[in-house]
């Protein structure tokens, strides 16, 4: 089975070092233009790594698994950005089964469960890391808030500048680790047969659909018939 991740060049590499600090700021340090939603930050890292429909599949399973991860007032909630990006890039060259043509590629079970596992675990270790961050900035607070009783607006925007770059020096650690020990995983996993993802990845899909569903309020869960269908349908396409 090929391994993306060791043929990545120095130019890949170095376009992932910046999509981890990107993802990892864009949760609410900067910007704030959803590319750290799982979804999205799996596919750029799949296409980072060569393999966009690996990153795609991985990014629509995790973003139904943290669907209640919204970045909204002072909530704890897994750094899904850096975590995503990590799981699409485990995920590339190592799909064993298209899932609607080649815009999917559902990676085989084993991988499957490796890259969700460790996009989990770096999920809750940045959410501790986060949170440790933000006990540590006490200190800028107060300085911001100085600079700005004494009219020094630049001030202020030097101190939200270096919240953006610690930030983002921490996705970079947080995805470099991530890589580093899926990698490892994968190695010490490969002489397992590749099986069947598809399964796995139905199992995934339906979880996320339910996580997605009790965010709805009860008068508007018809919807959940549609998805159901849609599940089913897609069962029948993919599964023989």
């Amino acid at each position: 089975m090929s391994d993306a991740l060791q043929s990545l060049s120095w130019d890949r590499i170095l376009v992932l070092l910046v999509l981890a600090a990107w993802v990892g700021a864009d949760t609410t340090a900067f910007l704030q233009i959803m590319i750290s939603q799982p979804l999205v930050a799996a596919w750029l890292g799949g296409l980072a790594a060569g393999d966009g429909p690996a990153g795609l599949a991985v990014g629509i399973l995790l973003q139904g698994i943290w669907a209640r991860s919204l970045p909204m007032g002072g909530a704890s909630i897994p750094w899904t950005g850096p975590a995503a990006l990590v799981a699409g890039v485990l995920a590339c060259g190592r799909g064993e089964h298209d899932l609607t043509g080649s815009l999917l590629q559902v990676p085989d079970a084993v991988t499957l469960a490796v890259v969700i596992g460790v996009a989990l675990l770096l999920g809750e270790v940045g959410r501790r890391l986060i949170r440790r961050l933000g006990h540590r900035r006490h200190h800028w607070v107060l300085a911001a808030e100085a600079a700005a009783e004494r009219g020094d607006p630049a001030g202020i925007v030097r101190i939200n500048r270096l919240g953006i770059v610690q930030t983002a020096i921490a996705s970079i650690g947080l995805a470099a680790a991530g890589l580093v020990l899926g990698r490892v995983l994968l190695v010490l996993l490969d002489p397992i047969p590749p099986l069947d993802g598809r399964w796995p990845a139905m199992l995934l899909l339906g979880l996320g659909i339910g996580q997605t569903a009790s965010l709805v309020p009860r008068r508007r869960l018809g919807w959940i018939w549609l998805a159901t269908v849609i599940l089913a349908v897609t069962a029948l396409r993919v599964v023989p």
